[in-house]
């Protein structure tokens, strides 16, 4: 966003994040005195040898990363409300396109509080029908936060008086403040409703507040402890295991710790105070020229950035915590060329940006030896409405961009 002068504005959200991160290592005099010129030049050259490696054609990078594709199945990100639903898109056919061309059998469904308020609690149920008749193992993402800028979507009537209801702009959201009784007093008529019409077994899982540690979007808000507690309460069954997907922006604003680590306390914390609950940690991840990118070729992404931020350590230890506790990690959103309007050297929806983001995605998250008797290591293609818009108008889009070839390549050959 700019001013009114026409210069960069800081907003609270990664990509500006990692703007400023770039614009610092830009200044690696000043910086290595603080963080030592290795901490920032490693991470860095990783990104320029990574480019090398995955700029070749399609069928020598399945080659290269063989064996952590094989792991993969690339599932996707539904928010209806981004123009499905104002195009009044056919639910059935939309996921029957999704399931048929991309091979997605993972979906996480964005549902927004603002459009329960407008069209009614069953604003949705036509897309969960449609998910669930072509058996499309769904994850219901509600509450406060839900996918999607401006990652809070409250009912009008609310958003106009949010500091008079104990939310102030950068603020976290408790159970005891008039905001956090009004958006549990919604999350019980939704779950009333669903597991009325479905029965709440039918989901493969509950992704309750997105990023809910994050001061991150329009209002700046994150969620507290204790109202992600109240909200994981609402789907507890003593006698049923039921699946709770915390997922996490990984890059943390200064001031805050780490989100990973965050996630993964409470993720721990939860399972303890409810044995049947089973969690997954999902990272949200950019596409790497839409992260903290200056020009084409300046940029520090998402790994990077992790790294300058929190250490070389987080990711590793993070995930030796998660294989000790038998907690599975996920990839929530995976951001594709296809969301990014700036310039860059290769053009939009390029496949060389994908396989980057693969490889990076593989070197950083996905088991060096897998079990193949594990589940795969689920990654969710994010938001798919204008693609799905465009193969809806006409099916043969899909052919037009070798992207979407690649991805339907490796769930054909995984699911096999």
């Amino acid at each position: 966003m700019n001013d009114e002068n026409g210069r960069g504005k800081f907003l609270p959200n990664r990509r500006e994040f990692l703007r400023l991160l770039t614009y610092g290592t830009l200044g690696i005099g000043g910086l290595g005195a603080t963080f030592g010129v290795n901490r920032l030049g490693r991470p860095l050259w990783e990104q320029y040898v990574t480019w090398q490696e995955v700029n070749c054609d399609a069928a020598t990078f399945v080659q290269k990363y063989a064996t952590k594709l094989a792991r993969l199945h690339f599932g996707a990100n539904l928010c209806p409300d981004y123009q499905l639903m104002a195009a009044e898109a056919d639910a059935d056919r939309t996921v029957k396109l999704l399931k048929e061309y991309f091979g997605c059998t993972h979906v996480r469904l964005g549902m927004r509080w603002s459009t329960h308020a407008e069209q009614g609690i069953g604003a949705y149920d036509r897309w969960i029908e449609a998910l669930l008749k072509y058996e499309i193992k769904t994850v219901l993402a509600y509450g406060v936060k839900a996918p999607f800028p401006p990652e809070t979507h409250f009912p009008q009537a609310i958003e106009e008086r949010l500091p008079a209801l104990g939310a102030k702009r950068g603020s976290t959201i408790h159970i005891d403040t008039p905001l956090g009784k009004l958006a549990l007093a919604h999350s019980d008529d939704l779950l009333h409703h669903l597991d009325r019409q479905f029965g709440l077994d039918s989901f493969y899982g509950f992704n309750v507040e997105n990023e809910f540690d994050a001061h991150y979007g329009k209002h700046a808000l994150a969620i507290g402890e204790d109202f992600l507690r109240a909200q994981v309460q609402r789907i507890y069954a003593p006698h049923r295991r039921r699946r709770l997907l915390i997922n996490t922006a990984l890059i943390s604003l200064p001031f805050y710790p780490a989100s990973l680590t965050t996630v993964i306390k409470n993720a721990l914390a939860l399972r303890q105070e409810f044995p049947t609950l089973d969690p997954i940690i999902g990272a949200d991840i950019y596409e790497e020229t839409g992260s903290g990118r200056l020009a084409p070729n300046v940029y520090v992404d998402t790994f990077a950035g992790v790294r300058l931020r929190h250490g070389d350590k987080l990711i590793p230890d993070a995930k030796k915590t998660l294989a000790v506790a038998g907690i599975p990690l996920e990839v929530t959103e995976f951001q594709l060329s296809d969301w990014i309007s700036e310039p860059r050297q290769y053009g939009p929806s390029s496949r060389i940006h994908t396989q980057y983001l693969l490889a990076r995605m593989a070197d950083y998250l996905v088991d060096e030896t897998p079990n193949l008797l594990a589940d795969p290591f689920i990654v969710r293609l994010w938001e798919m409405s204008n693609i799905l818009l465009r193969m809806l108008e006409d099916e043969h889009y899909f052919d037009s961009n070798d992207t979407y070839v690649l991805i339907q390549g490796i769930n054909r050959q995984n699911d096999k």
